[in-house]
C-alpha cells in the first residue's frame, strides 16, 4: 500500500528542537515492511515522502518515532490514477443505480 507522509514543523518551538529533529533523522532507519520511493524537503519547513508499506504495524513503527518530535506529520493513503480512476466509475454507477 503506498502512502503520502507529509511533515510541517511545529510552530513555536526553538532552535533547539530542529537540531533535535536532524540528529534523530540522520540515525533513523525505515524498518522492515516501509520503503521510502523519496523523501522531499520544502524551504518553509515541511516536506513530503512517498512510500510503500506491507502492513498498518510497519507504517506505525516507522513514524512512531517521531510522535513527539519537532514535526506533525499526515499520514494519507495513495491510490495510483488508474485503479483510482476505475473505483470512481465503479462508485458513479453504483449511485446512478
Amino acid at each position: 500500500m503506498l502512502f503520502y507522509v507529509g511533515w510541517q514543523s511545529r510552530m513555536g518551538q526553538g532552535p533547539e528542537a530542529l537540531e533535535a529533529a536532524w540528529a534523530l533523522f540522520s540515525r533513523w532507519e525505515a524498518p522492515e515492511g516501509v520503503e521510502f520511493k523519496g523523501m522531499w524537503q520544502r524551504p518553509d519547513g515541511g516536506g513530503f515522502g512517498l512510500c510503500e508499506v506491507e502492513s498498518a504495524e510497519a507504517l506505525y513503527e516507522a513514524t512512531a518515532p517521531w510522535s513527539e518530535s519537532y514535526l506533525e506529520y499526515d499520514l494519507v493513503p495513495i491510490v495510483e490514477i488508474e485503479k483510482a480512476a476505475e473505483i470512481a466509475f465503479t462508485a458513479a454507477a453504483f449511485r446512478k443505480g
